[in-house]
């Protein structure tokens, strides 16, 4: 019988199990829940902020790029206007990338998510507002890639501090 739990044990504690059920959540969530937008950011952000602290830049950056395009794929959160997110892709997988990469290298707790989610956000309404102003993406994309996101990221990142502060000290 315990042979049978430490086999179940080291099962889930896999790095490439793990790994892989990041990218599957982070695909999974936009599609899953279907909205509203800072449900599934908080949750999304969340889970970005735990993968960073436990692997490497380069193992998570996959799953950077997973919630946009099954929201693009799923056609989600913009309705009539989902088509223009494709436009954004590359914008939030940098501004994903940012913020898990702002969070991991601010040192103080709680302070480091403020910073990466304004840093986020910032990145993401400011490469918007170009893209309303050049191409004629839809102003709604401006609260949506904007105060939303900061919230969002915001929401997300502290829950997941909370969630890695406990586990540090337990």
């Amino acid at each position: 019988m315990e042979e049978i739990q430490i086999k179940k044990l080291t099962f889930f504690e896999n790095r490439y199990l793990q790994i892989s059920l990041l990218y599957i959540l982070a695909f999974s969530i936009p599609f899953l829940l279907r909205g509203p937008q800072l449900l599934v950011g908080s949750l999304v952000n969340f889970l970005f902020i735990l993968a960073i602290s436990q692997y490497k830049f380069k193992e998570i950056a996959p799953a950077l790029l997973l919630p946009s395009i099954a929201s693009y794929s799923y056609g989600l959160l913009f309705g009539g206007a989902t088509n223009f997110l494709l436009h954004l892709i590359p914008v939030i997988t940098i501004a994903n990338a940012i913020y898990v990469i702002s969070f991991k290298q601010i040192e103080t707790k709680y302070l480091n998510v403020l910073i990466a989610a304004a840093l986020k956000a910032l990145f993401l309404f400011g490469c918007t507002y170009l893209l309303v102003r050049t191409i004629g993406l839809p102003e709604l994309f401006l609260t949506a890639m904007g105060i939303t996101q900061f919230i969002t990221a915001t929401v997300g990142g502290l829950f997941a501090s909370v969630v890695i502060n406990w586990g540090d000290k337990h």
